[in-house]
Order: structure tokens, then sequence, then C-alpha cells
């Protein structure tokens, strides 16, 4: 994994190249990046319509909300 100027990218033989970026990616090192408890990214963000709307990325072992109100990682 890389990380850079506004993002993190990753990649593993399964999920390919990945990236975090924006809000995601300060969540995302907030939580140690690949190395920490949310794994490396196994997809892209994507919108996520529930509870007023936002995006969210998927990661090995969890997932990040972003949304209005800013980006937290959750297991």
């Amino acid at each position: 994994w890389v990380q850079f100027e506004g993002g993190t990218i990753a990649w593993t033989a399964a999920t390919g190249v990945q990236t975090v970026v924006g809000d995601a990616a300060v969540a995302y090192d907030r939580n140690n990046g690949p190395t920490g408890a949310l794994g490396v990214p196994i997809g892209p963000a994507y919108s996520y319509g529930v509870n007023g709307g936002g995006f969210a990325q998927d990661f090995q072992r969890g997932y990040i909300y972003m949304s209005d109100f800013g980006a937290v990682g959750l297991r």
C-alpha cells in the first residue's frame, strides 16, 4: 500500500488496485490503514441511500461510512 496526499492506494491479488480518498482516507488513517482493524479496501466507494444517504466503502473486516457529518470506520 502507498499513502499519498489525499489518500491511499492498496493492492492485493484478490482485490486488485483500490483507492481510499477524501474523508474516507482520513478515517482509514485513523484506523491504521491496511494494517489496522479494517484491513484493505475490497472495492471502490459507492452511494449509500439509507439514513439520509452518503457514501460507503467496504474493507476486509468492516466499512467506512461517509455523510455530511464526516466519515467513520466501522467493524
